[in-house]
């Protein structure tokens, strides 16, 4: 079956999606299991969790929360409870304590890789599409070098990101089955999905620079840029 990892809802402080619409979307599409991993809370996962086991039957839900570390982020999936523990460490000791799997997301992106920890990982996000061709590289390349599982992320905080990625998976309701999971589709997202998550993140944050900085950046690509290359071509 196809199974999506890595993906935001309103609960995130970058993304408006609701819980119910990723798993209808699932639904629809075929997709036999989803992993959503909000910034540091399981609400989102929960909440699509007991929407599905009620609507969609046909689409499992685990359990997950992508948890910012004094290393960068790490995601925790087949959770129970929520976790507030900042150190790289003592978060994935306290995901396995609950019998779940810890993965290092765009290991090469917003991390400080510590040899400590970085052997506790049970799997490594290998392609990410919001990272760039030669970190996802770099990330296929340690995933390898240690012999961890890898595993494809949609990173999703919009719609138009959700059918971007997908493992494939025979069964995604037990830690074994996930652990056999397999690359599937991988396509890289757009500026404007980035920017438009970033537009988010600052008016969820009430932060007029970053507002700023997000509306200056989409007139620069799509529009200023346009014009330059219009201009440039006149030229010759």
């Amino acid at each position: 079956m196809k199974f999506l990892f890595h993906i935001h809802t309103r609960h995130s402080y970058d993304c408006i999606l609701k819980p119910e619409s990723i798993v209808k979307f699932a639904s629809a599409h075929g997709i036999g299991a989803i992993a959503i991993t909000d910034h540091d809370t399981i609400r989102g996962s929960v909440e699509a969790a007991a929407y599905a086991r009620v609507k969609t039957p046909d689409v499992h839900v685990i359990i997950g929360a992508e948890y910012y570390t004094d290393c960068g982020d790490i995601i925790g999936l087949f959770l129970t409870d929520e976790i507030h523990e900042k150190n790289a460490s003592k978060l994935i000791d306290e995901i396995h304590r609950q019998g779940g799997i810890a993965v290092l997301p765009h290991p090469f992106k917003n991390h400080t890789v510590i040899d400590e920890w970085l052997q506790k990982m049970d799997m490594i996000e290998t392609f990410n599409p919001r990272c760039s061709p030669e970190q996802n590289a770099k990330a296929h390349d340690l995933a390898v070098k240690l012999g961890k599982v890898g595993i494809v992320g949609s990173d999703a905080h919009c719609s138009k990101e959700l059918p971007l990625c997908y493992n494939m998976i025979a069964d995604a309701s037990t830690k074994e089955q996930f652990l056999l999971c397999k690359k599937g589709r991988t396509e890289y997202t757009s500026a404007m999905n980035i920017l438009y998550s970033q537009a988010i993140k600052g008016w969820k944050k009430k932060n007029l620079l970053l507002i700023v900085k997000t509306i200056k950046s989409l007139l620069s690509v799509y529009l200023f840029g346009p014009l330059r290359r219009s201009r440039s071509t006149r030229a010759r």
